[in-house]
């Protein structure tokens, strides 16, 4: 088996990135979440990738629910102790949400299982087809940010 760490990571965080384009079980795309459905992960992935001062408002924009949808998403993770929510010190009306010490545990044990199934997909495929999948996601990636697609 060869060592593809680097290549692994590269993998994984434009695999994630690519996630952060799809649309989750909106009502407005006529599909119900379930408890602990994908907007979990979603929200674990969001705040993880994009530090201590994210607004409810910003995931919501982001996986394209209702604002009622996302404090429900939000209430269920604080329940779980996955998630803070504080006030913000500069202006008291906005509610910053981020990651709690149980959260951020929680989705780096997700991101090692992803490094070995990448690394089990890298251990089948020669090098040229290693470079063409990340040239490809690259391509996927662009493609999507340029015109607001989504998975």
């Amino acid at each position: 088996m060869m060592e593809y760490s680097h290549l692994i990571e590269d993998i994984l965080k434009k695999v994630n990135h690519l996630k952060m384009h799809r649309r989750y079980e909106s009502p407005r795309h006529g599909r119900g979440m379930k408890h602990g459905g994908k907007g979990h992960g979603f929200i674990l992935a969001y705040l993880y990738y994009n530090g201590d001062k994210v607004q409810p408002s910003e995931l919501g924009h982001k996986m394209d629910v209702s604002t009622p949808r996302v404090t429900a998403i939000l209430n269920e993770m604080e329940d779980q102790g996955l998630i803070r929510r504080s006030i913000s010190p500069e202006n008291r009306r906005n509610i910053y949400v981020t990651l709690s010490d149980k959260g951020r545990k929680l989705f780096l044990e997700k991101l090692s299982r992803q490094r070995e199934n990448i690394q089990l997909l890298l251990d089948r495929l020669d090098e040229s087809d290693i470079q063409a999948l990340i040239r490809i996601l690259d391509v996927l990636d662009n493609i999507m940010s340029e015109h607001d697609w989504t998975l």
